[in-house]
């Protein structure tokens, strides 16, 4: 016979992104063992909704510092323009939410809204209504990803209007070397 603890719940199904992995071994020394994202999820009684809310909002708050980190230093102020989106579901019904960083240290999260997928087919009103909302979604997504590609686009053309970075030995240098170099050996 098998005993089943009535407040403790197993879910699986999660999947830790590359953010968090990243933050969890940030602060790991040289020749610690690198530590996995965790992809187990345990309840107790009537939390997992607040749990997974949380568990979402950290993970979305990752991935906007793992990009943070991956923009040129010239291009980090534009990390309020960025925005992130998770979904949260339970069976057929769910919710999507945002998170963005309107300025330097505070991170916004928000539900952007709710949806539920039809259980019968004369209740097909529903799938409609979750489509129209999630099309509308679709195009806010692609802002934000015309948004990094025009971040990496700028990054790229102050790369190349740089002067010294493209050097040849027949182009004298506008600027000196940090360091002098040291004069060739003449043979004895």
């Amino acid at each position: 016979m098998y005993h089943y603890s009535l407040f403790l719940d197993l879910f699986r199904g999660e999947k830790a992104s590359r953010a968090v992995s990243y933050r969890e071994n940030s602060q790991r020394q040289l020749g610690e063992t690198k530590v996995a994202a965790s992809r187990l999820d345990a309840t107790v009684g009537q939390s997992k909704w607040l749990s997974d809310r949380y568990k979402l909002a950290r993970g979305l708050k990752d991935q906007i510092d793992f990009i943070y980190k991956l923009l040129p230093g010239s291009q980090k102020h534009r990390i309020t323009e960025v925005e992130v989106f998770g979904v949260l579901t339970s069976g057929l019904e769910g919710s999507v939410y945002a998170l963005d960083l309107p300025c330097s240290g505070l991170y916004r999260f928000g539900e952007l809204f709710r949806f539920e997928l039809p259980r019968q087919f004369d209740t097909y009103e529903l799938l409609i209504k979750a489509l129209a909302r999630f099309l509308a979604l679709k195009a806010r997504l692609r802002a934000v990803l015309e948004i990094l590609q025009d971040i990496k686009w700028t990054s790229t053309t102050e790369t190349l209007q740089e002067p010294d970075l493209f050097w040849s030995p027949r182009k004298n240098l506008r600027t000196q070397p940090t360091r002098s170099t040291p004069p060739s050996p003449t043979p004895l």
